[in-house]
């Protein structure tokens, strides 16, 4: 739970942005640094999680 910087790598692409999980139960939502959602292809979804410097 919580929320942070995110950098999601899609198609070929990177998009900055953040991530946030306001409970245990619930999904977590990435948005860009605009605030709009960021979607995912179908399929497997890797995380990778990294503490900043």
């Amino acid at each position: 739970m919580g929320s942070g910087k995110a950098l999601v790598l899609r198609d070929g692409k990177e998009y900055a942005g953040r991530w946030e999980r306001s409970s245990a139960s619930g999904g977590t939502s990435f948005t860009d640094d605009e605030g709009n959602g960021i979607s995912f292809a179908r399929g497997p979804v890797w995380v990778a999680l990294a503490p900043e410097p």
